[in-house]
């Protein structure tokens, strides 16, 4: 073969490898890019939210399946009410709380900054000053330390300061529930009320069916974490069909 179609050959072959070799590195770059972005996600409600997920999540027909007006009308918010809203996501409910407690305060809280980054545009947007978004990086039963001394440190709420924690649809996620509900006690008042909202049986269908969710909790497991986890006088109060919410005192 002469020199020269060598070299137009050899030529063609260094090109072919060169353009193998650069897209191999970017599906390697796009592999570990999604598996960092798996693993630095904890497992009880902290996947990787999209922005399909959030958008469902503010869904009218999500809202209105948990029974959104129902929920604030129990609440019954103080204009001064301090509140921790657990899980919060983008502000479906920290928002209209807000607004009711005009000079208090709704602690946003969520383990995925994503949803929060939503909602702290929606906060400029509506000009709403007493929204404070909380990133943490799990459900704070996954931290080594004494979460009871250093809880407070985690979230920047003092102890015994929240009027009303809330939390919706999201104890059902958490791998460890009575911890869960002790490390939140600390926050609450003397005379400070949890308020947790779950699927009952046909909403916890009509969730994995529309919603892609995960599971629920039973009225009588609801309340029993309660009154293990140091709360009292747990009572249960019925949302609509599909949701109720469990009552308990400090």
């Amino acid at each position: 073969m002469p020199w020269s179609i060598r070299k137009v050959v050899f030529s063609d072959i260094r090109q072919y490898h060169n353009k193998w070799f650069v897209l191999k590195v970017t599906l390697l770059r796009i592999k570990y890019t999604r598996e960092s972005m798996v693993l630095s996600r904890p497992n009880d409600r902290m996947m990787y939210m999209d922005k399909q997920k959030m958008d469902r999540m503010d869904s009218t027909q999500r809202l209105n399946m948990i029974g959104i007006d129902r929920i604030m009308e129990v609440l019954d918010i103080k204009p001064d009410d301090e509140i921790m809203d657990v899980g919060a996501c983008t502000g479906a409910f920290s928002l209209p709380m807000a607004k009711e407690t005009s000079q208090g305060h709704v602690y946003a809280i969520d383990v995925d900054d994503e949803p929060l980054e939503v909602l702290k545009r929606k906060i400029l947007r509506e000009s709403i000053d007493n929204i404070v978004p909380i990133h943490v990086d799990n459900d704070l039963t996954k931290h080594q330390h004494d979460v009871f001394n250093s809880g407070i440190d985690i979230l920047g709420v003092e102890e015994d300061s929240v009027d009303k924690i809330f939390m919706c649809t999201v104890l059902h996620e958490i791998e460890d529930k009575e911890r869960f509900l002790e490390i939140y006690h600390q926050f609450l008042k003397p005379d400070g009320k949890i308020y947790v909202v779950e699927f009952g049986n046909r909403g916890n269908a009509a969730n994995q069916n529309q919603h892609g969710g995960r599971g629920s909790l039973t009225e009588e497991d609801t309340l029993s974490f309660l009154q293990n986890a140091g709360y009292t006088k747990p009572r249960i109060i019925k949302i609509n069909e599909m949701m109720y919410m469990a009552v308990a005192e400090k």
